[in-house]
């Protein structure tokens, strides 16, 4: 089995049990979505195994934030318009594209969207963190004369 970390992100099994409760799930139920047993979703939530990629693609299905659980943010994907997140996954599915070419090898399904999610989030959030300094420095030239 292919597991994605040598060693977990810190926070990483609070982070799961909080998106399974946000989900309404028990740790049986939300195991039997993400195809694994009870007790391996306990050893998850208590960061003892690593998940595989196949795990992260199964609970991105069901609805788990991933950007959330691997590295602590929350991204808004409605806040931008529906053309510019257009744009967003059309650069990442070109990315992914060159990826494979320069590695000459495939990603598996679970990899590609997986990877995916994770660098829409990122694009995402750079476009509003971006969107956010220019609202900023437009307020301070307005109000301070900088």
């Amino acid at each position: 089995m292919l597991t994605l970390f040598e060693k977990l992100p810190a926070g990483f099994g609070k982070r799961l049990k909080s998106e399974r409760k946000r989900l309404g799930l028990t740790q049986t139920d939300f195991g039997d979505k993400a195809g694994v047993q009870r007790f391996t979703q306990y050893q998850y939530e208590a960061e003892v195994n690593s998940p595989s990629v196949r795990y992260l693609a199964s609970i991105l299905e069901i609805g788990v934030d991933l950007t959330f659980l691997l590295f602590g943010v929350r991204v808004d994907h409605m806040a931008l318009p529906s053309k510019e997140m257009q744009m967003i996954e059309r650069k990442v599915f070109d990315l992914l594209d060159q990826n494979e070419k320069t590695l000459g090898e495939s990603l598996t399904p679970e990899k590609r969207y997986v990877m995916f999610d994770l660098i829409r989030s990122h694009l995402v959030q750079s476009k509003l963190n971006e969107s956010t300094n220019q609202l900023s420095a437009s307020y301070l030239e307005k109000n301070h004369g900088r």
